[in-house]
C-alpha cells in the first residue's frame, strides 16, 4: 500500500505534459540521463527507484538521485511527498500496538455489539422487542459463552487432542464434530430454555432478533478472551467481524425455529424443522472455522458470511411485511 501511494504521488508531482510544457528539453541529473521525450515517469522510476526499500527516506534517494529538483521550482516535490512515508509509518506503527487496557477493550467489545444490535434492532420497527429483554438476551448470550469454554475445558481435561497441531483431517473433525456443535448448542439452549418461552417472543421475526442478541453476547465474551496480545489491526478486526458472524449462524436456527413454532401445527415436520434449522447452523458455523483454521481462506468466508447476510436480511424484510396473525405461536 505505501508503494502504491508513493508512486501515485510521484504521478502527480513529475506530470510529463507539464514538464514538457514549461521547461522544455531539460536533462534531469541522476543514474542514467533521460530525454524529455522518452517515456518519462518508467525511465525515472528504473533509473532510480523509490520504493521504500533499502536504507534511507524517500526525500534523500529523491534528491541523491536528482539534485537539480531543489533548484526548479515546477519540479520542486511537495513537502507532504517527504512527509508521506514518515506518517504511514507512524501509523503502522499505532496499529501494531495492541491495546493493553482492560477497559479499553471492553468499550470496543461493546461498542461494536451496541452497533450490530442497532442494525438488527432496525429490522424489527414495526413490533420492536423491549429493551430490557434485548439486554436480558445478550447476558445469556454472555452466559452461554460460559457454557461452551467449560465444555471446551472438560473436553482438554478429558484428553481430546489439540486439534491446531494436527493434520487437516483432524481439524475438520474438530471444527465439523465440536467447535459449531458446541457453539451453536450453547447458544440454543439458552434461548430454547428461556428466551423462546418470553410472552414477547411472539412473531417469526423475533427468532432472529433474539438470536443475535444472543449470539452478541456470545461473540462479545469470546471477544474479550482472545483480544489480549493481537495488535491493533486485529483487534478493531475481530470486534467488527465476529460479532456478524456469529449473528448469522444465530439467525439460522433462531429463524428456523420460530417460522417451525408459530407458522406450523404440532406435528414431525414442526419438530424437523426446528432439527434441521439447528443442524444447519452448527454445520455452517463449522465449515466456516475450518476454512479460517485449516486453509486460512478468507475470501470463501467472507463469500459465506455475504450469502448468509442477504438471506437473512431478505428474510427478515419478508417477515416484517406479512400479517401479524400467527396461528401456532407458542403452541
Amino acid at each position: 500500500m505505501l508503494d502504491w501511494m508513493q508512486r501515485l504521488m510521484l504521478d502527480k508531482v513529475f506530470d510529463k505534459n507539464n514538464i514538457r510544457n514549461q521547461l522544455g528539453p531539460i536533462l534531469l541529473e541522476g543514474e542514467e540521463a533521460m530525454k524529455p521525450k522518452g517515456p518519462f515517469g518508467t525511465k525515472m522510476r528504473s533509473a532510480c527507484r523509490i520504493d521504500g526499500s533499502g536504507g534511507g527516506s524517500v526525500e534523500s534517494k529523491l534528491l541523491g538521485c536528482f539534485p537539480s529538483l531543489s533548484m526548479c521550482p515546477i519540479l520542486a516535490p511537495s513537502p507532504h511527498l517527504f512527509t508521506l512515508q514518515a506518517h504511514m509509518d507512524q501509523v503502522i506503527a499505532f496499529l501494531q500496538q495492541p491495546v493493553e487496557s482492560g477497559w479499553a477493550m471492553l468499550g470496543m467489545v461493546l461498542a461494536a455489539a451496541v452497533f450490530w444490535m442497532q442494525y438488527v434492532d432496525l429490522k424489527d420497527r414495526f413490533l420492536p422487542e423491549p429493551r430490557t429483554r434485548l439486554l436480558m438476551a445478550f447476558g445469556l448470550g454472555v452466559l452461554a459463552g460460559g457454557l461452551a469454554l467449560g465444555c471446551f475445558t472438560a473436553l482438554d481435561l478429558l484428553g481430546l487432542p489439540d486439534p491446531w497441531s494436527r493434520e487437516t483431517s483432524w481439524m475438520a473433525v474438530y471444527c465439523l464434530g465440536v467447535i459449531g456443535p458446541v457453539e451453536e448448542g450453547a447458544k440454543i439452549l439458552v434461548a430454547w430454555f428461556v428466551v423462546f418461552r418470553w410472552p414477547e417472543f411472539d412473531e417469526p421475526l423475533d427468532g432472529f432478533v433474539y438470536a443475535a442478541a444472543i449470539s452478541l453476547g456470545f461473540a462479545s465474551l469470546e471477544n474479550l478472551l482472545h483480544l489480549p496480545g493481537l495488535s491493533l489491526r486485529e483487534q478493531l478486526a475481530r470486534t467488527a467481524t465476529l460479532p456478524l458472524t456469529h449473528t448469522l449462524f444465530g439467525a439460522v436456527w433462531g429463524l428456523g425455529i420460530a417460522r417451525a413454532r408459530m407458522l406450523m401445527p404440532p406435528g414431525r415436520k414442526r419438530q424437523l424443522w426446528q432439527v434441521g434449522s439447528v443442524l444447519l447452523a452448527m454445520l455452517l458455523h463449522g465449515v466456516y472455522d475450518l476454512l479460517i483454521f485449516a486453509w486460512q481462506a478468507s475470501l470463501v468466508t467472507s463469500g459465506i458470511a455475504l450469502v448468509l447476510w442477504i438471506f437473512v436480511i431478505w428474510r427478515a424484510h419478508k417477515l416484517a411485511k406479512t400479517p401479524r396473525i400467527w396461528p401456532h405461536a407458542l403452541r
